[in-house]
């Protein structure tokens, strides 16, 4: 992967790095354009550009350049659309139906990531639902051939173009054992409001010890990430009480 920095900015492009598109002034000139927002929270901007009579997607992880504890863990590690770049061409080169990356630009200050964008071709489609469930199992599957878990593949993750599911969001974390693959599984069933039973569908030995290491920690997740949801909404209520009773004394 080619590196390249300027003025506080560095670029990451893998090897066949499109022509017009292979440096960081170049690349946040397209960033900086307006086009079709795609997202537009708190946690992300995501939109389409057209440059040379090609579409782009341009993604800003807002979430993940803000947030302190994140900016704090780039001092030792890759910034996320750098993990991401690297995750999406390693499943090109596995012939894993992806996406095609072009680049990721990130500004850092005291070696912290204080913004990031990540670039790649534009793809037709939508968002995977549920009717495309045994395609993204099949996807899955062929994620944990190529030596890689996802984890995190919730259905925005993942691009139907009518015929095909195809990954969008991935950080290329290398598969550890047959518990990574339940792991997947049991987090793409929990994330369905459904709730698929990919258990039953699949035929799941659920005797096996991997499965039950794999189950004990969604359950574990599942327990943590309602804890933190409930202090944050405490926090976001006990701050609301105080602001309404510092404005009642005015």
């Amino acid at each position: 992967m080619r590196c390249e920095k300027n003025k506080g900015w560095a670029g990451y492009w893998p090897d066949d790095a499109p022509p017009g598109l292979r440096s960081i002034a170049e690349l946040l000139t397209i960033a900086g354009k307006r086009g079709d927002v795609v997202k537009d929270d708190h946690r992300s901007l995501v939109k389409v550009i057209v440059n040379d009579e090609r579409r782009i997607v341009a993604k800003q992880p807002r979430d993940k350049n803000r947030r302190r504890w994140i900016r704090l863990l780039s001092l030792v590690r890759e910034s996320a659309v750098t993990r991401t770049l690297r995750g999406l061409s390693a499943l090109r080169r596995a012939d894993v139906a992806t996406v095609s990356p072009i680049a990721a630009v990130e500004n850092r200050r005291w070696g912290m990531v204080l913004d990031s964008w990540l670039f790649y071709f534009y793809r037709d489609g939508r968002p995977c639902s549920e009717a495309e469930f045994p395609m993204l199992i099949e996807v899955l599957r062929a994620v944990h051939r190529a030596g890689f878990r996802h984890g995190d593949p919730h259905l925005d993750n993942f691009l139907f173009d009518g015929e095909q599911v195809f990954v969008i969001d991935f950080k290329a974390k290398p598969r550890l054992t047959r518990v990574s693959d339940y792991r997947d599984l049991l987090l793409l069933e929990h994330k369905m409001k459904s709730h698929s039973d990919i258990v039953e569908s699949l035929d799941i030995d659920t005797a096996s010890p991997s499965y039950w290491i794999a189950r004990a920690y969604r359950r574990y997740s599942a327990a943590r990430n309602w804890v933190k949801l409930r202090l944050r909404t405490a926090g976001v209520s006990k701050y609301r009480g105080k602001y309404k009773a510092q404005s009642s004394q005015k």
